[in-house]
């Protein structure tokens, strides 16, 4: 006897940690413009293959990401066939590909744990596709969390030589700072360093 899809994939949601509460998709959802939008901190059940009931390719979904940081993505996967992979890819507000990735799935109806972790990620939308496996039917739930980010901010606006008072450092005074988190703005922050009591510019880039 084959097992319930739908109950499968609401037992998936179980496993998933870190979910308050949980959802699942609606079809159809095969392109960034048909997308379900996913709430940080909820859980997102669905099925992509041979048990889809309409499209049966792909499925797309909106992160909502409202601090900047180190964007954490949890899986839990299952498929009725032999395919242990399932190639994921994650895209900016422009629909622009950031990376494409696998995460594990598990064989002939078991489940498997798996997460990626996306460093310097900033506000904003962005759009997380999964692929239907090469044969048989997948069933999956995700969840997704901002880490903090790995360093602390500098203070802005410090993008050019002239704004640099913004941030003077000292000498052995450690400075952190962030650069080029992705749909944020700021690609070079300016710094004062004081070396003899006389105050010197760098930029980082």
């Amino acid at each position: 006897m084959k097992p319930n899809r739908r109950l499968l994939a609401h037992a998936l949601a179980l496993a998933v940690p870190l979910c308050t509460w949980a959802q699942t998709e609606t079809e159809p959802n095969n392109a960034w413009n048909q997308n379900n939008p996913v709430a940080e901190g909820s859980s997102m059940s669905g099925s992509s293959g041979t048990c889809s009931p309409t499209d049966n390719s792909v499925d797309y979904f909106a992160l909502a990401l409202t601090q900047v940081g180190q964007l954490k993505i949890r899986t839990s996967m299952s498929n009725d066939g032999p395919t242990s992979g399932v190639s994921l890819a994650l895209y900016d507000k422009n629909v622009g590909q950031i990376a494409s990735f696998n995460l594990a799935s598990g064989v002939n109806g078991a489940s498997a744990l798996d997460s990626i972790v996306f460093t310097c990620r900033g506000t904003g939308t962005y759009y997380l596709r999964l692929n239907a496996p090469a044969s048989g039917c997948l069933s999956y739930t995700f969840s997704y969390e901002i880490l903090p980010p790995v360093f602390g901010a500098d203070t802005e606006n410090n993008n050019n030589w002239n704004t640099a008072n913004t941030d003077t450092v000292a000498v052995n005074t450690n400075a952190d700072g962030r650069i080029n988190f992705s749909q944020n703005d700021d690609n070079s922050d300016f710094f004062i360093l004081l070396h003899g009591g006389q105050p010197h510019s760098t930029v980082v880039q």
